[in-house]
């Protein structure tokens, strides 16, 4: 008997987000099943996301038509699909996962914490979910249906290598597009940098867009959409990585982070505080929490004085060795791609009997 056929309606390609966490998925399974791509949007597809045997359609749009979905399924004749963030964004006519499971697909959804209602989950045969954080969340919306798939690292792309010695202490924040709502804080964590107000530290900041306000000179700005290898090269050049997100699902900066051995600075919330514990591989900061109307779940406020002692902390020469160690041991033994890729194979094996 040949080997189960295993589709994804994704982005792909794109080294961030979303294309990532489906990209993390493809890695656990590929040599046990045949993978099908319905890529969404014709975006360049970047090194790093070419896996030998895999088959990627495109489809020109993010929101993809019922007759072109169909057709993708009957063609590669399909057993199952995953749907990554599937009408969580967006507010499109039909329903997809019904249409697979009416052609006889096992339907698996991958759902993020800002933007889940409960309904969301009511098509699908199973729910993935990355974090302890987020199966708390399904239990609290009385969701039984969820499979746990823990956020992992491909450690292939995260080498052990001897610290680089610093002039300076080098924080690193990774903005990225910045989020909705500012989720990144990048703002936050320039106005820490200042209050710290320290000539024997400076900070690297990454931005896929120009940043809307004024950084000070002792700042370094990379406005630019990096390689996957050059946004790994800087971690590596860091001392800490600053990330006071006001949520995650996963957080996958934390993880890279601790997987260069780089500890992190971030919020004393879920699910921040499962992947950083408190003097073991980083510090984390005290928040306040408020809502804002088009999130599902709380947001994060970290205040600046907060963040800018978390900063001034992680300069313990004392401590430092040790958070370091401990960041590359935890990703190694947690959060290691290929030992966590049981987890989903496992399901799989059941669920497709």
């Amino acid at each position: 008997m040949g080997k189960k056929r295993i589709g994804f309606l994704s982005f792909w390609g794109v080294g961030r987000g979303l294309a990532n966490i489906t990209l993390g998925f493809v890695k656990m399974i590929h040599k046990e099943y045949d993978v099908f791509i319905l890529k969404q949007g014709l975006n360049e597809i970047t090194k790093d996301f070419n896996i030998e045997g895999i088959n990627v359609i495109e489809h020109e749009d993010y929101i993809v038509d019922e007759d072109f979905f169909e057709k993708w399924i009957k063609d590669n004749k399909l057993d199952a699909v995953v749907f990554n963030e599937y009408k969580q964004w967006t507010n499109e006519d039909g329903n997809l996962v019904s249409t697979a499971k009416s052609l006889g697909c096992r339907t698996y959804g991958y759902l993020v914490a800002e933007r889940f209602k409960k309904e969301q989950t009511y098509n699908y045969d199973r729910v993935l979910v990355p974090t302890v954080s987020m199966e708390k969340l399904m239990r609290t919306f009385k969701v039984r249906k969820f499979t746990y798939v823990p956020a992992s690292i491909d450690l292939n792309e995260f080498p052990k290598k001897e610290k680089v010695v610093n002039e300076q202490f080098t924080f690193f924040h990774p903005g990225g597009m910045g989020g909705v709502h500012n989720r990144k804080n990048t703002d936050i964590v320039i106005e820490a940098f200042k209050k710290m107000d320290n000539k024997d530290t400076r900070l690297v900041i990454t931005s896929q867009k120009p940043l809307n306000y004024v950084v000070p000179d002792n700042v370094t700005v990379i406005i630019k959409d990096l390689t996957r290898q050059e946004l790994i090269d800087y971690y590596y050049k860091a001392d800490a990585t600053v990330l006071p997100s006001k949520w995650e699902t996963v957080g996958i900066p934390i993880i890279e982070s601790l997987a260069a051995g780089v500890p992190v600075i971030t919020c004393e919330v879920p699910p921040m505080n499962e992947f950083v514990r408190i003097g073991m591989n980083g510090y984390l900061c005290n928040v306040s929490m408020t809502k804002y109307p088009d999130i599902t779940i709380y947001a994060a406020e970290v205040d600046p004085a907060e963040l800018a002692k978390s900063m001034s902390n992680i300069l313990n020469k004392d401590a430092y060795e040790l958070l370091s160690k401990n960041s590359r041991y935890i990703v190694e033994e947690l959060y290691d791609l290929e030992k966590n890729k049981k987890y989903f194979l496992d399901f799989l094996e059941e669920d497709l009997r």
